[in-house]
């Protein structure tokens, strides 16, 4: 009965942590984010976008609750936010990027992302 408590509350201080850390992942690909974007460097941009994809991804496919989130939110209207806000990323990478031109491998990279996203 220990045994299954302590795994239990093992389970319980893992969601907790993973939820810090997405927290934490986030909040610091948004800082930046925006550092990348005053100094208009196209490619971070895009790679940042990508970052924060993943993230949103990650929300929609786990129940992890960041803090300061509402846990009443139905879990599938939930997942289909993530994955607007992940395909929103993305889009904004490439608005960003203007033309493949301008660094096609990331360009190619951010096109792989999205299509993958959209296929969820």
């Amino acid at each position: 009965v220990l045994l299954n408590e302590s795994a239990r509350d093992r389970g319980r201080n893992m969601s907790h942590v993973s939820a810090i850390m997405l927290a934490s992942a986030q909040f610091w690909f948004s800082q930046g984010l925006d550092q990348f974007t005053a100094g208009k460097d196209l490619r971070n941009i895009a790679l940042l976008r990508c970052n924060l994809c993943q993230c949103c991804k990650i929300r929609a496919n786990t129940n992890v609750i960041l803090p300061g989130s509402s846990k009443d939110h139905d879990k599938k209207s939930n997942a289909e936010t993530f994955l607007q806000k992940a395909v929103d990323h993305l889009v904004s990478a490439h608005e960003a990027m203007g033309e493949r031109d301008a660094d096609s491998l990331t360009w190619d990279m951010v096109s792989e992302e999205l299509a993958a996203t959209l296929l969820v």
